[in-house]
């Protein structure tokens, strides 16, 4: 089974493991996992750092079907584009409601 109600579809993207890369190499560019996932993406919640910089981190909640969704995964918003940063994700299984569920972040701006 799977969530109940969706308000969009997502797509997952990873950036592949390679562990001859060290922290000096460019990043390459994430890969999707999965797409067309359904999804209900929550209510945002958010905190501004005017001391050190122009930092603005938004988190918002999130809940799709079972998917493979880790850390550090980027999830991208199939209707409005929106990119996400996934903080933790766990897939959770009963009552016929199976659906994994996590946490994702927006940042703007840089704190020095």
């Amino acid at each position: 089974m799977s969530i109940t109600l969706a308000l969009t579809t997502v797509t997952v993207s990873r950036v592949p493991a390679d562990p001859t890369r060290d922290g000096f190499d460019p990043q390459p560019d994430a890969e999707p996992v999965v797409t067309g996932v359904r999804a209900v993406i929550g209510n945002p919640s958010g905190s501004q750092n005017i001391t050190a910089g122009d930092r603005t981190v938004v988190t918002f909640p999130f809940t799709t079907d079972p998917a493979d969704i880790q850390a550090d995964d980027t999830i991208t918003d199939d209707t409005t584009g929106d990119e996400y940063r996934v903080m933790w994700a766990r897939t959770r299984a009963g009552l016929g409601l199976d659906h994994t569920e996590g946490e994702c972040e927006q940042v703007q701006g840089a704190s020095t």
